[in-house]
C-alpha cells in the first residue's frame, strides 16, 4: 500500500478483509472506523453488529462471508476517504474480488456501490442488482447509515430481505475447479 498519505499514519492497522478464501458472498464498505483500526477487523463497531444482523435476516453468517472495504486503512477524523486514497487501494480490492471469486457482492453505500458497480446516490439506487462477469451484486445502504439515522433503519431492513433469494441462490452455487495442471 503507498505511504504517500500522510493521514494515513494515523492509522494503526491495515485492514485488509476476513471470511474464508472460497466465499461465495463478499461484502464490501466504505472504510474500516476507529473500532476496526483499533481491532484489525472489518465492521466490528455498532454498524458491524447491525451488519451481522441484517445478514443473518438475509440467510447469511457471517462466517461464511468474505467482509471487506474499499479503503483498507481508516481514514483519521472519520471523514470520507479521498479520491486518491480511493484509487490507490481500488486494486487491491479488486485483485480480493477477483482471487475470491464471490456469487454475490454486497456493496454497502455510495462509496461501495459507485466503485464496483458504478451506482451513485445510494439513497436513491438501494435495492438495485446488476449482473456482471456471472456476479450478482447488490447495492445497499451502509449500517452506519441506519445506526446514525433511524429513518433508514426500515430501508436497510427491507432492502436484506430482497437480498435473501440472491444469497440463497450464491450460497447453493458450487464454484467451478479450476485445473492447476493444465497438461493432465
Amino acid at each position: 500500500m503507498p505511504d504517500t498519505f500522510g493521514r494515513w499514519e494515523l492509522s494503526r492497522k491495515f485492514v485488509p478483509g476476513e471470511g474464508p478464501a472460497n466465499a461465495e458472498i463478499m461484502v464490501i464498505g466504505q472504510a474500516p472506523g476507529a473500532n476496526e483500526d483499533d481491532s484489525g477487523r472489518p465492521f466490528v463497531g455498532r454498524a458491524g453488529k447491525l451488519l451481522d444482523s441484517l445478514l443473518k435476516s438475509a440467510g447469511i453468517l457471517r462466517k461464511k462471508a468474505y467482509i471487506t472495504s474499499v479503503v483498507q486503512f481508516f481514514p483519521y477524523g472519520n471523514r470520507m476517504p479521498t479520491e486518491e486514497e480511493i484509487e490507490a487501494c481500488k486494486p487491491f480490492l479488486f485483485n480480493q474480488i477477483s482471487i475470491i471469486r464471490p456469487k454475490l457482492v454486497i456493496a454497502l453505500g455510495s462509496l461501495a456501490s459507485a466503485t464496483v458497480c458504478g451506482i451513485g446516490a445510494i439513497k436513491s439506487n438501494h435495492g438495485t442488482v446488476i449482473k456482471k462477469d456471472g456476479v450478482n451484486y447488490f447495492c445497499t445502504l451502509h449500517p452506519a447509515a441506519a445506526v446514525r439515522i433511524k429513518s433508514n433503519m426500515p430501508i436497510i431492513k427491507e432492502d436484506f430481505l430482497k437480498l435473501k433469494p440472491l444469497a440463497k441462490e450464491a450460497l447453493s452455487a458450487k464454484k467451478e475447479k479450476v485445473n492447476k495442471n493444465p497438461a493432465s
